[in-house]
C-alpha cells in the first residue's frame, strides 16, 4: 500500500499533506490502524517497491538515489517520535531538500551552506525558505520564470497551475 499526492479525494498538493491526512483519518478510526512509522513506510519503501525500484529509491543505502527531507523534530517536546513529526509537518517545518545528493530547498542558513550555485528566496507559508536550482543539467532559471512559463502553458490548456504549498490556519 502506497501514499503518494495523486489521490483526488483528499485534494492536497503534496506529500506532506498526504501524510498528514493520513494521520488524521487514522487517528479518527475506533481503533488506529497503522502506526506513523507504517504511513511513512508507504510514502516512501512501498511506492519503490511497488514500481520495482526499490534498488534504487525509497531507502537510504548505498547506490540508492541522494533523495532526502529533513524535517523539524515538532513532536519531541511532546515524547512524539521522528514519524509523528513527519506525519504532522507543515511546509514550514521543512529544513532540507536535497536530490540527488544536491541541497535543492530549505532553510536558508542550511541552503547558505550547502547549496553550489545562486539561490532564490521564497516565502512559504510563515517562513523564509531557499531555492536552488543549481543541480538542473539545463541552464538554471528562476523559480518565478519557471513558475509564470508553467502557468502559461497551463491556462492555454484551460488549466491552473496548484499552489506549491497548502498553508494552515
Amino acid at each position: 500500500m502506497a501514499i503518494a499526492p495523486d489521490w483526488s479525494p483528499t485534494g492536497s498538493v503534496g506529500l506532506l499533506g498526504e501524510l498528514n491526512y493520513a494521520s488524521v483519518w487514522n487517528q479518527t478510526q475506533p481503533t488506529s490502524i497503522f502506526t506513523d512509522q507504517d504511513l511513512v513506510t508507504m510514502a516512501t519503501t512501498n511506492p519503490a517497491t511497488l514500481v520495482g525500484l526499490q534498488q534504487q529509491i525509497g531507502s537510504l543505502a548505498p547506490n540508492h538515489v541522494a533523495d532526502l527531507l529533513i524535517i523539524r523534530d515538532t513532536g519531541k517536546e511532546t515524547g512524539k517520535d521522528a514519524y509523528w513529526s513527519l506525519t504532522h509537518a507543515t511546509p514550514e517545518d521543512v529544513d532540507l531538500v536535497m536530490i540527488g545528493g544536491a541541497a535543492t530547498y530549505g532553510d536558508p542558513q542550511l541552503m547558505s551552506q550547502l547549496s553550489k550555485g545562486q539561490t532564490e528566496t521564497l516565502h512559504i507559508c510563515r517562513a523564509e525558505k531557499t531555492i536552488s536550482f543549481a543541480s538542473e543539467t539545463n541552464p538554471p532559471g528562476s523559480f518565478s520564470t519557471t513558475q509564470s512559463k508553467l502557468d502559461r502553458a497551463l491556462r492555454q490548456q484551460g488549466r491552473r497551475l496548484a499552489p506549491l504549498v497548502e498553508c494552515g490556519q
